[in-house]
C-alpha cells in the first residue's frame, strides 16, 4: 500500500507534528482524528451527573441503613430527619 503523505488542502486533513497528515496509519497502528470537543464534554458531563446522582442514592441508603441499625441496638440516630 502506497499512500503518498500529503492529502487535499481542506479542514479534515492537516500535518501532524510528524509530518504525516491527521488521518493516516502511523507506525504504531493508530490514526490521528480531529476530536468534536464540545460533544466529548457533553459526554463526560453526563457521565458526571449519571456519577453524581448514584452517589447521592447511594449516600442515602447507607443513612438509612445506619440509622435502622442504630435504632436496632437502642442507639442514638445520627441522621434524625430521616
Amino acid at each position: 500500500m502506497n499512500q503518498s503523505n500529503t492529502l487535499p488542502d481542506d479542514a479534515l486533513a492537516y500535518p501532524a507534528p510528524d509530518g504525516l497528515p491527521i488521518d493516516r496509519p502511523r507506525s504504531s497502528g493508530f490514526v490521528l482524528q480531529k476530536i468534536d470537543v464540545p460533544a466529548a464534554l457533553a459526554v463526560l458531563d453526563s457521565f458526571l451527573e449519571e456519577d453524581e446522582a448514584e452517589q447521592r442514592e447511594t449516600f442515602e441508603y447507607l443513612k438509612h441503613a445506619l440509622n435502622e441499625t442504630r435504632a436496632a441496638q437502642g442507639e442514638r440516630l445520627l441522621f434524625p430527619n430521616e
